[in-house]
């Protein structure tokens, strides 16, 4: 019974490495990134205000897995100065109780001062009632980039497969 169950887990996550990215590039390749290709954008939940020059919202047909992009025309200078309100607007995406951040660190990434946050959350009475939120926040030359990654899950197995989306999500992302 054991071995079934291992074989079982071990099929589940090779497909979930297997999964297939779509590469978006934007600017005239000042940023881009990739997401899985089953995610599709959600144009109803995207909204425009005058300080965005990109505003996008895909997920998954069973919500599970959410990534919002937000470039905005304006950069921000000592970014590790708006960790707080970059905290802030992770907790507000997160849409769910008992939310908290759990990590947040600045570290560079191709040269480039970038913001990571996490934060854990319920959503009771959906069928994946936990969920990760995390925040990634970047200067480029398009302008400031916000990524919001939330993943929902059961099991501490089902949480792995979504870190690994998470890395693979951020492993795709561009910045010039």
């Amino acid at each position: 019974m054991v071995k079934y169950i291992f074989l079982l887990f071990t099929a589940f996550l090779q497909r979930s490495k297997d999964t297939e990215f779509k590469k978006i590039t934007l600017f005239d390749g000042r940023f881009a990134f990739a997401i899985p290709n089953n995610m599709e954008e959600d144009s109803s939940a995207t909204y425009f205000r005058d300080n965005f020059k990109y505003n996008k919202y895909f997920l998954t047909k069973d919500s599970i897995l959410e990534v919002q992009i937000k470039v905005r025309y304006e950069q921000y200078i000592q970014l590790r100065s708006y960790m707080k309100s970059e905290e802030e607007e992770l907790l507000f995406r997160a849409s769910g109780v008992d939310k908290k951040i759990t990590s947040k660190e600045v570290r560079p990434v191709n040269n480039r001062t970038v913001l990571f946050i996490s934060c854990e959350y319920f959503r009771p009475g959906t069928k994946k009632e936990k969920y990760v939120g995390k925040r990634m926040v970047f200067n480029t030359s398009a302008g400031l980039v916000g990524i919001n990654m939330l993943y929902g899950y059961n099991t501490k197995d089902e949480r792995v497969i979504g870190e690994q989306l998470f890395q693979k999500i951020i492993g795709g992302v561009v910045m010039r």
